[in-house]
């Protein structure tokens, strides 16, 4: 090499369709994450749960009750919890949207159901990576037959 030539700190780095490298990292897509770019950053909220709600009395502070996180289709960033909050509709469970960001989750607000008995005005959540399971603690804020709480639920991913 040239003693006036530079080294290209991307010349091995490969980020993929995701991403593209600068100064020797990547630098990744909206809605990806990882050393190279091909993780999504839904994936790590995505599987089964149990779920204890903690603080609105919907389940009376008890697990057993279980639901899904799963994508939504709109794009990486975006998932629906069904069951959420151990709420539910003449015995159907509601499915809440929310949009990831990292490590945090934001609920779609303003989601109405039950004929408009229940609303989930907001609400956010972290995530944290655990051995030998995940979790997923969310507290959100409803309006329930008129009546607004403010509730906190935590996700066991297994």
């Amino acid at each position: 090499m040239a003693c006036n030539q530079e080294e290209d700190a991307c010349a091995d780095i490969d980020c993929g369709a995701n991403g593209e490298c600068v100064d020797g990292t990547c630098d990744c897509d909206e809605g990806f994450e990882g050393e190279t770019c091909t993780d999504a950053v839904r994936d790590k909220f995505i599987g089964q749960f149990g779920m204890t709600d903690i603080v609105c009395g919907v389940n009376n502070g008890s697990s057993g009750n279980s639901g899904n996180i799963g994508p939504d289709g709109l794009g990486q960033t975006q998932i629906v919890i069904s069951n959420f909050g151990g709420w539910g509709c003449t015995g159907v469970p509601i499915v809440v949207e929310a949009t990831v960001n990292g490590n945090t989750l934001t609920v779609t607000p303003n989601q109405t159901f039950c004929g408009g008995s229940l609303t989930i005005t907001d609400g956010t959540g972290v995530f944290e990576a655990g051995s030998p399971y995940d979790e997923l603690t969310i507290t959100y804020t409803c309006i329930h037959l008129g009546t607004t709480k403010t509730c906190t639920t935590v996700y066991t991913i297994f």
